[in-house]
């Protein structure tokens, strides 16, 4: 409860602030673009839309499309994807008829790759790739054979194959010139890929590109409908004009409307759906209505002396415009939209709860470890709390079916008497929940208003933002498993590990569970309970073939669970 009403601040806020915000700054705008930046692991979603912000965005592997179905030109700039007849996945089978042909791919500018090695880690970047570049389909290729409703609707599923074929991605190239890996950008919440403010892309920029074959349409709905209509890669330290403007890297967006105008028709309708939210964080049974309890519930937590009795019936009898007694999306937003003077004697009622809520939002300060006994109020009782750590894409097959097998172990073993928590991020804990089962219990923490649409668990709000999710998540599990993982993982494991909790990585699998990004030494140490052999049976792959690998290390792990369990609970 007190997680949504965190939420109701930080989007009543908002909201207010777009009420207020003036668009004067993109006067006579055209263009601009973003800078990549090199930033932390799981990047919350930032406040600022879409053209004032860009992203967050996942980088991840395609699945049915492999760098072998790339065919480029000797100049190493054109290409074509042909996947042949035999689709490897029922997702492009579904495709196939538009698959069937070559598919003429956009002109290709390699760079050689800026960003650090954690930043590298972090998007999944293979470590022998020492190029890239940005490639996408030609319209005709693909997209010009859906419509409009039909391509949100792929790249709404978040499915990097598809995301692939209608937006496109980063390929990366060896020291040979072969491409090795394909990464697709996925829009997402919770994403690696991070830019820096809007900046003004100067029009006389535009035309030496243009030439060049540069600029591509826009796909993307959100980047559309805000009016950006073509967009290009800028490159890693691209000259233009005669000097570098990115150090990593960038897009550029033209929106051949302005800016301002299309904002000054957009406004009302991004406010409205601000407010859709604030009611759905209201309505705490999700039945599509606010019933008095539920208004009763928010406004007193708020101030519980203003808000006596007959205020709260005042206002939802204000609201409640038709009198059967519950409150409707529609009658919501028209109550809040009317004109002043028909809101009458709740007018002091609403005024009140404004009020409160921006002294709430001033004065609110955040402390995990109280935000994580208040949550641990909504987890079973007295069951051992195992939560999962790992990396959002794998970085090789075998990781993805020791996550599978050490879950299905757990639920034949240790059963409904643990608590399973994942941070609700795809990748290792999405496969590890669906694997798991609905027993154990699993439990997804995400910061409020956001959905793990895992098909499995529950999902509990933690948080109002991606990084109080991490201090909460950090404080909340009795033992962390951990597999693979970047800096993220890392940091999220030293907060476990600092404040006594236990750490169960899986070494073998590389990154932060091996002993990377500052993941603790102390984690790594045999424990007194485990044999050497067991232990090593976790940190290293020895001579064991892929089945016996994955079987042996699952086994072990939740024989070293099971120990650090009840080293904890006695």
């Amino acid at each position: 409860q007190a997680c949504c009403f965190a939420w109701l601040e930080r989007h009543l806020g908002r909201l207010v602030k777009m009420a207020e915000e003036k668009i004067g700054e993109f006067e006579g705008v055209t263009a601009l673009y973003f800078e990549v930046v090199e930033g932390h692991a799981y990047r919350e979603a930032s406040s600022e839309k879409f053209p004032r912000g860009l992203g967050p965005f996942n980088l991840l592997p395609t699945d049915g499309v492999h760098p072998t179905d790339l065919k480029f030109g000797e100049d190493g700039k054109t290409w074509h994807a042909n996947l042949g007849d035999d689709m490897r996945t029922d997702l492009l089978k579904q495709h196939s008829r538009a698959l069937s042909s070559n598919l003429e791919g956009s002109q290709l500018e390699r760079a050689r790759i800026t960003l650090g090695s954690e930043e590298r880690a972090e998007l999944g970047i293979p470590a022998n790739a020492t190029e890239f570049a940005w490639g996408s389909l030609h319209p005709s290729s693909f997209r010009d054979r859906y419509s409009e409703d039909e391509l949100v609707g792929m790249v709404g599923m978040g499915e990097p194959d598809l995301c692939f074929l209608v937006i496109g991605g980063f390929l990366y190239f060896d020291e040979e010139g072969a491409c090795i890996n394909i990464r697709a950008l996925v829009p997402s919440g919770r994403g690696v890929l991070e830019f820096g403010c809007p900046r003004r892309w100067q029009p006389e920029w535009t035309d030496e590109f243009r030439q060049r074959g540069r600029f591509s349409p826009v796909v993307m709905p959100q980047l559309f409908d805000a009016g950006a209509k073509e967009y290009m890669w800028i490159n890693p330290s691209e000259l233009v004009c005669g000097e570098p403007l990115c150090q990593h890297g960038g897009f550029a967006f033209l929106f051949p409307e302005g800016i301002r105008e299309v904002a000054e028709k957009r406004g009302i309708f991004e406010i409205r759906c601000a407010i859709i939210d604030l009611f759905a964080a209201m309505d705490a049974d999700r039945s599509g209505f606010l019933e008095v309890e539920e208004i009763s519930d928010v406004m007193r937590s708020l101030d519980a002396k203003t808000w006596t009795d007959t205020r709260i019936k005042v206002l939802h009898k204000a609201i409640d415009r038709d009198g059967n007694g519950k409150i409707q999306y529609s009658e919501f937003v028209d109550w809040l939209f009317a004109p002043r003077a028909q809101k009458s004697n709740e007018t002091d009622v609403a005024s009140s709860m404004a009020k409160n809520v921006s002294v709430m939002t001033q004065a609110r300060k955040f402390d995990p470890a109280a935000a994580a006994a208040e949550l641990g109020k909504f987890l079973p009782e007295g069951k051992p709390r195992v939560c999962i750590l790992g990396g959002r894409a794998f970085q090789e097959p075998l990781t993805e079916r020791l996550v599978q097998k050490v879950a299905s172990f757990i639920t034949e073993e240790l059963g409904d008497s643990v608590v399973t928590l994942t941070g609700g991020l795809p990748g290792v804990q999405e496969t590890f929940a669906r694997a798991l089962g609905e027993q154990p219990e699993v439990v997804h923490m995400l910061p409020v208003g956001e959905q793990s649409n895992f098909g499995v668990g529950r999902d509990l709000p933690a948080g109002a933002s991606m990084a109080e999710r991490m201090e909460i998540y950090g404080q909340i599990g009795d033992v962390y498993i951990t597999f693979e993982g970047g800096p993220g993982v890392a940091k999220e494991a030293m907060m476990a590990h600092s404040r006594g909790a236990a750490l169960l990585p899986m070494m073998w699998t590389g990154g932060a569970s091996g002993g990377m990004f500052d993941f603790p030494a102390a984690a790594l140490e045999q424990p007194e309970f485990c044999g050497a052999e067991q232990w090593a049976a976790l940190k290293e792959r020895g001579e064991r073939d892929g089945e016996e690998l994955v079987q042996t290390t699952a086994e072990v792990a939740v024989h070293v669970l099971r120990g650090l369990i009840q080293q904890r609970q006695s």
